[in-house]
């Protein structure tokens, strides 16, 4: 569970992106840009912070920049998700106070039905914008875009952040990517938090405090994850042993990564490598990962008029005639 920097292209409009992608595992991860996704199909559990909220069709989940969020479900249930990343430096060129404004993130499921339609409809619509090539593409995701942050703006409730809490948030963000990053190299060998809090120049007790603030876990929750997100790539081989794996991710013993996979699933290693093997509709994803596929354009339309049906998502995509 190593919270990456993650890297966003944009291959339509700059500091925009926006793709559908089906995952049973999103790692922790934080980028420069407010998120929006909409579930579509399957459920899950969205991770931010101190919160552990259990995910279904139709649910809308909104995360800050430089929040630190991730998914997890079952390998035969993945979750199915449109996903819209806005960077503030595209917000900043029209709105001042953007790049300071923060919401109250996590899932969106406490506005009234008629109002949770509405940024469903404006999103599916900056989705269709997106995903159409057509000669005024660009104009159609900006106005899209644009019109949806103005919902999203007066129906939910927001703050704006002080100039030293924008120094206090870097200082806490390069620690945090430090720490994982450390983590990321060294998950084979012992790793304390002892030894973490020396190099940071640190005592344990504060370490240990960063980390439930930062991450919503206890420091050795987060290297446990971060080790089963490694052998949950493995469990994909049959070949590959229980031993195998464990020395090969750092668990000391096959009883850690047991409680691991109980805690983080729900269920045993077996239960989970049964079920891996059993999801014949999951499509391994980019660099051999079993875990989580990225649509492309092509399929993201197809999937949406499946979805939708064909008479909505035209409904949807009249706007952009």
């Amino acid at each position: 569970m190593s919270v990456e920097r993650e890297i966003i292209h944009y291959d339509c409009v700059r500091h925009i992106n926006m793709y559908i992608n089906q995952a049973c595992f999103i790692d922790a991860h934080m980028h420069d840009s407010f998120e929006l996704s909409c579930v579509l199909k399957g459920s899950g559990f969205f991770h931010q912070g101190k919160q552990i909220v259990e995910v279904k069709p139709g649910d809308l989940l909104l995360s800050n920049p430089y929040e630190v969020h991730s998914y997890t479900t079952l390998p035969d249930q993945p979750v199915t998700m449109l996903t819209l990343q806005i960077n503030v430096r595209f917000l900043r060129r029209y709105i001042e106070y953007i790049p300071k404004l923060m919401f109250k993130s996590g899932p969106i499921n406490h506005l009234p039905q008629e109002q949770l339609e509405s940024i469903k409809n404006h999103l599916f619509k900056a989705a269709i914008a997106y995903f159409v090539h057509s000669s005024s593409q660009q104009f159609d995701v900006m106005g899209a875009v644009l019109h949806l942050f103005g919902k999203l703006v007066s129906l939910i409730d927001w703050v704006l952040e002080k100039d030293s809490d924008d120094a206090d948030k870097e200082f806490s963000k390069n620690r945090a990517r430090r720490l994982s990053d450390y983590i990321d190299e060294n998950y084979r060998m012992k790793i304390t938090l002892t030894s973490l809090a020396e190099m940071e120049g640190i005592s344990t007790t504060y370490l240990s405090h960063f980390f439930r603030k930062s991450f919503g876990v206890s420091f050795q929750e987060y290297l446990s994850a971060r080790r089963l997100e490694k052998a949950l790539i493995l469990m994909r081989d049959k070949s590959v042993t229980m031993v195998d794996i464990c020395m090969n991710c750092g668990f000391s013993d096959s009883r850690y990564l047991e409680r691991a996979c109980l805690r983080m699933f729900g269920c045993s290693v077996a239960e989970y490598r049964r079920r891996l093997e059993n999801n014949e509709e999951f499509i391994t994803g980019k660099e051999g990962n079993p875990l989580y596929r990225r649509m492309s354009k092509q399929e993201s339309l197809e999937f949406l008029k499946k979805i939708f049906g064909q008479e909505t998502f035209n409904a949807l995509a009249r706007l952009y005639d």
